[in-house]
């Protein structure tokens, strides 16, 4: 406007209204891209040195190793799916923030899920018998799928299948991973699935009397990962001063400093901070000080259940 000789003390520009467009996708498409070999560019020029993305690391291919869901016949059925990166409540989130902590996200994915297929009601009146817990179905008949079998607001889901793992392995049954629920929490358990003959059940524990909660047709109620038995046990846990690791201790004051620099230029609108959002070191598999890390996950892909019945 000053350039035109124009009026402008009275104008008020705002800042554009743009939002991020990196997200865990993005970083999906440069997994996917890095998958494939691409020829190098010639450069002609010298190029500006910026921060990279961890190169990807090709492991040895191991061999598969099953996991069988018997079906035992039961007219009642529930679904298995693999986890799955997204969250209905993190896609809710203010641009999707909550995409940003990539431990999260891969947690999401850390397992496959057992869905329920009939819908599922519940009420508790807070006492201990199995009586105090109704659980229904649609229009409020007796539901097929899960039921008040151990009082005290535990609510049971049937699971229709009797899963086997190779020999060694265990089978860790909890909740959907970061898939809160009001009112209910879900209980987790570990099975010898190597040798167990009989299915198992998945119990919610209700955590507020007289007030409903619903499953939906599809929703997750399980999520199960197999881990070898003992590997848990094998890891000697110690309690030791960071200053026993100087190399370790000077990246971690690196951090900390750049962390609490990066949260004050937050507050700055045009800082750099403040254009990049959020800190990518740690998703882009890099140290602070821009190290590539020689293993780096952005993702987990699980096979689907081949469905052989």
């Amino acid at each position: 406007m000053n350039f035109l000789g124009l009026p402008s003390h009275d104008l008020i520009v705002p800042p554009p209204d743009l939002i991020r467009l990196a997200d865990d996708e993005s970083l999906e498409w440069e997994r996917r891209y890095r998958e494939k070999p691409h020829a190098s560019p010639t450069v002609t020029a010298p190029v500006k040195q910026r921060r990279t993305a961890a190169p990807k690391v090709m492991k040895p291919v191991e061999p598969s190793l099953p996991l069988i869901a018997y079906d035992v016949g039961s007219p009642i059925k529930t679904d298995l799916a693999p986890g799955g990166s997204t969250r209905e409540w993190m896609d809710a989130t203010p641009r999707r923030f909550a995409y940003r902590c990539l431990p999260m996200v891969i947690a999401n994915q850390w397992g496959r899920l057992i869905e329920t297929r009939p819908r599922v009601e519940a009420i508790w009146d807070g006492s201990h018998q199995p009586s105090g817990l109704i659980v229904t179905s649609v229009n409020g008949e007796p539901s097929p799928a899960a039921s008040s079998h151990f009082g005290s607001g535990v609510l049971t889901f049937h699971i229709r299948f009797l899963f086997r793992t190779p020999p060694g392995y265990n089978l860790h049954i909890r909740g959907p991973a970061n898939c809160p629920k009001d009112h209910i929490f879900a209980l987790g358990g570990v099975i010898e699935s190597d040798r167990a003959e009989s299915t198992f059940t998945m119990n919610w524990k209700m955590t507020r009397p007289n007030h409903r909660v619903v499953f939906e047709a599809g929703e997750p109620i399980a999520m199960i990962s197999p881990v070898r038995r003992g590997e848990l046990e094998r890891f000697a846990a110690e309690i030791r001063p960071l200053a026993e690791d100087p190399a370790l201790q000077a990246k971690y004051a690196e951090w900390s400093d750049s962390r609490t620099k990066f949260n004050a230029d937050l507050h700055a609108r045009d800082s750099e901070a403040t254009k990049q959002g959020w800190q990518t070191d740690y998703v882009r598999g890099l140290s602070i000080r821009g190290e590539p890390a020689p293993e780096h996950q952005i993702s987990i892909s699980l096979t689907r259940f081949n469905d052989r019945r």
